[in-house]
């Protein structure tokens, strides 16, 4: 199925749901829930933190289904709402161990390890972990918009949706990151025009 039809068969879901359907929001869940969990992980690295948030997100969307309109695009703004609702649990403090220093508590501190990567070269390993350094050396703001471009295959207009920031913002932040990744010296020293990330086919050089 192409993102076209993916997206007006969401749309369609959506609408049966607010509507009350109960099997269409369940059938949202199934298709969205591993997209939020590995996001929500992203956040906060608590397994049970984040599978309460995703069950209480849900659970609002039912209980205010007749409140809810038109989205045009379902998986952003779901991933928009977890987001919203991690970040807000983590800045009452109820998980306020699990913030890193580096967190703002108005967005996610993304970070990124050589398990997340592939690199299609011998000494993969190595690779790899040069790339998650430099890819973590980036504003937490461009990790952000890196990752959902390239893992969770998220459009320009669904990041800008997710990140609650405006479509040249997120143009601006990812043309900086790879512009970065690019002028990075340790990255030009181990690897020759071949890094591939995990998920989609975003290349870097």
């Amino acid at each position: 199925m192409n993102k076209m039809d993916a997206d007006k068969e969401d749309k369609e879901l959506w609408r049966s749901f607010t509507l009350g359907n109960e099997q269409a929001l369940s059938c949202v869940y199934c298709k969205y829930f591993n997209y939020l969990y590995n996001y929500g992980l992203k956040i906060s690295g608590d397994e049970d933190f984040v599978k309460d948030c995703i069950q209480e997100l849900f659970l609002h969307l039912w209980e205010n289904k007749g409140k809810l309109g038109a989205v045009q695009y379902v998986k952003a703004y779901l991933l928009q709402a977890l987001r919203k609702n991690v970040l807000t649990k983590l800045s009452r403090g109820k998980r306020r161990a699990l913030i890193r220093k580096d967190l703002a508590l108005s967005e996610p501190a993304i970070t990124f390890s050589a398990e997340d990567l592939l690199i299609r070269e011998e000494k993969g390993w190595q690779k790899s972990t040069q790339v998650a350094a430099a890819l973590n050396d980036l504003t937490a703001r461009q990790r952000e918009a890196v990752y959902l471009r390239c893992y969770k295959d998220l459009s320009y207009e669904e990041i800008a949706v997710v990140m609650s920031i405006n479509y040249q913002s997120v143009v601006n932040h990812i043309h900086e990151a790879f512009k970065a990744l690019k002028n990075n010296e340790a990255l030009k020293t181990v690897i020759k025009l071949s890094i591939v990330i995990t998920g989609s086919a975003c290349s870097v050089f």
